[in-house]
């Protein structure tokens, strides 16, 4: 705690020490132009945090310029950026138009100075950094913010070493067009005067290094965040907006392996009808195995595109019900009695309804194994149409996961509600319990209060059309009901599938009709 007291102390007596990099209350605007500007360093009115949220500018100009300007994601990797770029200056504008790279305009600034294939994206220098006024007010108090500031002037210190290269940043709107080249300049001339460039506190580290590529960004990104499924699928900058984009850039070499792979099978389809090399015991080997190779290749980069595409979606899919629990918006009034009015709209657009419903799903699909189990044991023949084992365990996963990640606790106040974040986890096991107890008071309670017994019957609707109803038969009547129908409530002695067939044959007594029933329902569907 001491210790801790006294850095911030030491801290304190560096912010007061800070002062503007610039002494010309101009800066480096043009002075005869400067006159007739009402203001040199308009803000925005909002801006959206990292959150997506839109805030004010007016309620605290400081976080704003931090956010701004924020380089966080690079600094938190900085050890590994030496993968990424070189310590070394960025090049100018009019090198990274000689080298044809596209000048990209991005209003992030950890995407500033970062390169990929041929653009490079750069943020614009914003007015405020030209402010006097503001730097004494606000950025010299922060020794963090200032060090960033005055890394993001150095890095246009950078790419505008010549009139020319100024040119090119007024023509692309990287800078203001009142900025002549003799104030720029002088203002570059006195920063660099002020400013210890190369003291590791004066210049954010993300400054020492200049132009980074994004690929490779990417990478690290990815391998820094293995824990964190949607950075880990993002990356740093995700940049594909459809899938085929994403196969195109990252499958495309696949061609030129197939085409290789056929000009050596053509080569040694001709060797093999020579006398020399079909003789070859070696040769044939070779061939033999490689020919194997080329086979199997092409099926394993299929089921690695097809793994890659599915996981895509079921992200892309995750993804999409989050933000739609978000913006849903229904109101009741239990809820609106039960807990305070924001927090039951933000209950509410969390969908109690996703539980119940993954875990109908989740039943569902486990209980297709069970009835497969059960028809073995009855010894009936295999179902003509059944799903695919990859395509039901697949389900069964997603179900899992939609059940038990919402109890998985949030980061440090990144909960939606004021209270506990399972409320609406509770709140769809409620409603399976309500439906369990309506369930059992309507086909149990209710019945056997009044006498009878729920039994589904088959209907004939004419041309072919078929349909079930569920009927209520009282108990005396019971045994000539299961006598004279079968499972499927359809009355023996009537045309069947052979199927329909197989099935009367397992119901003997009126005791297993409830279990026989359950089995009918599901041996219709494909299992």
């Amino acid at each position: 705690m001491a210790a801790a007291h006294i850095s911030n102390r030491l801290r304190s007596a560096d912010d007061s020490k800070l002062s503007p990099p610039f002494s010309n209350l101009v800066g480096p605007f043009d002075p005869e132009t400067a006159k007739t500007i009402e203001s040199i360093s308009p803000l925005p009115a909002a801006y959206h945090d990292r959150h997506n949220k839109l805030v004010r500018v007016s309620g605290d100009v400081a976080q704003f310029i931090k956010a701004d300007l924020d380089v966080s994601r690079l600094n938190e990797m900085h050890g590994h950026l030496w993968l990424a770029g070189r310590p070394m200056c960025a090049r100018p504008l009019h090198r990274q138009k000689m080298i044809e790279r596209q000048i990209v305009i991005t209003e992030q600034a950890d995407l500033h100075m970062v390169w990929n294939e041929s653009r490079i994206f750069l943020k614009p220098i914003p007015d405020y950094l030209f402010d006097y006024g503001v730097w004494q007010d606000i950025i010299c108090k922060n020794s963090e913010l200032y060090a960033t500031c005055c890394g993001f002037l150095l890095s246009y210190i950078w790419l505008l070493c010549r009139p020319s290269d100024l040119k090119i940043a007024s023509e692309s709107g990287l800078i203001s067009s009142k900025i002549c080249w003799k104030g720029w300049t002088e203002f570059v001339n006195e920063v660099l005067s002020k400013v210890d460039y190369h003291h590791s506190t004066s210049i954010n580290k993300r400054y020492k290094y200049g132009e980074l590529r994004l690929n490779r960004l990417n990478f690290i990104y990815r391998m820094t965040h293995m824990l964190e499924q949607e950075h880990f699928m993002r990356g740093y900058m995700y940049g594909y907006n459809r899938y085929s984009v994403f196969f195109e850039r990252n499958f495309g070499w696949v061609l030129l392996l197939f085409l290789f792979l056929t000009m050596i099978l053509t080569a040694m389809q001709v060797g093999l009808a020579t006398t020399e090399l079909q003789q070859n015991e070696i040769f044939n080997q070779v061939s033999y195995g490689f020919t194997v190779f080329t086979i199997v290749l092409p099926l394993f980069v299929f089921v690695l595109g097809l793994f890659l595409f599915i996981w895509f979606v079921v992200f892309n899919l995750l993804a999409t019900l989050k933000i739609q629990r978000q913006r849903r918006r229904a109101i009741t009034a239990l809820m609106v009695l039960a807990i305070p009015t924001g927090d039951a709209l933000t209950l509410i657009l969390a969908d109690p309804g996703i539980l119940p419903s993954a875990a109908f799903n989740l039943v569902m699909a486990v209980g297709l194994y069970v009835v497969r189990w059960r028809r073995m044991r009855a010894h009936l023949p295999e179902p003509e149409v059944k799903a695919w084992d990859v395509l039901v365990i697949f389900n069964i996963i997603i179900q899992l996961y939609l059940v038990v990640m919402p109890w998985y606790p949030p980061n440090a106040g990144g909960a939606d509600v004021s209270f506990w974040y399972g409320t609406y986890c509770v709140t769809g096991i409620k409603i399976l319990i309500i439906c369990g107890i309506y369930y059992y008071f309507w086909a149990k309670w209710i019945p056997k209060w009044k006498g009878y017994e729920l039994r589904q019957e088959l209907l004939d609707l004419g041309s072919g059309a078929e349909t079930h109803k569920v009927s209520k038969v009282p108990v005396d009547e019971l045994m000539t009901w299961d006598a004279t129908h079968d499972a499927a409530g359809e009355l023996k002695g009537s045309s069947t599938s052979d199927s329909d067939r197989s099935l009367e044959r397992v119901v003997h007594t009126p005791n297993e009709v409830d279990f026989k029933t359950t089995s009918t329902i599901y041996i219709a569907l494909p299992v």
